[in-house]
């Protein structure tokens, strides 16, 4: 679909280019000026589409993992692999911040959130994930290891196969109760892939 490859394209040159004109990006998606107007009505548009587009694929692969119907270790790794379609839709919501954002979009998101939320909330009931630290942080930490590693592969850093061990190996040594006798840190190595920069914009489902 023609709408479809133009948003990925957009996304990809936004990320790394965030104030790249619609021209920019048209050249980059290998499309006329006037091609991408008939798509997208001016930079607002286009945005406000790629946002649409990454609740709509959010969306799907919560429902697509079925993770209620897992462990909630299972349950991640699971639905970290139904993200990788969408990692390069977060790294530009990241990016942009709240220039990517409408009012709908800031409701739409919390209900995202609150979803993921509830897969740290129900580890932490059965004891498998660590309470010391919050599940509200733990879907930050989501949403920026499934931004940086679809960065990663985008930038050709790492190969696109190893997007779920990835971030599900970092994830889940900083996320899981501690055991006898192993008392993982907090999310090791979680500066390693370079999300300083996108902190500031990350989704918070508490405001």
């Amino acid at each position: 679909m023609e709408t479809e490859r133009l948003l990925r394209a957009a996304a990809d040159h936004l990320s790394t280019r965030p104030n790249a004109t619609l021209d920019e990006i048209g050249a980059a998606a290998g499309v006329s000026h006037s091609t991408l107007y008939r798509h997208f009505d001016g930079r607002t548009a286009l945005l406000e589409a790629l946002d649409h587009a990454a609740i709509e694929q959010m969306r799907d692969a919560l429902k697509t993992s079925h993770w209620q119907e897992y462990s909630p270790i299972d349950a991640l790794r699971i639905l970290v692999a139904a993200c990788e379609p969408v990692a390069g839709y977060l790294t530009l919501r990241y990016v942009q911040g709240q220039s990517f954002e409408t009012r709908k979009s800031v409701a739409e998101w919390r209900e995202i959130n609150s979803e993921i939320e509830e897969i740290f909330l129900r580890g932490q009931r059965a004891g498998e994930f660590r309470t010391d630290v919050t599940a509200d942080w733990l879907t930050e930490a989501f949403f920026s290891l499934v931004s940086g590693a679809g960065w990663s592969v985008q930038h050709g850093r790492v190969a696109r196969r190893e997007f779920t061990h990835m971030i599900t190996a970092l994830f889940l040594d900083g996320v899981k109760a501690p055991t006898q006798g192993n008392l993982p840190p907090p999310l090791v190595g979680f500066v390693l892939l370079g999300l300083s920069v996108v902190r500031p914009n990350l989704p918070n489902s508490k405001s």
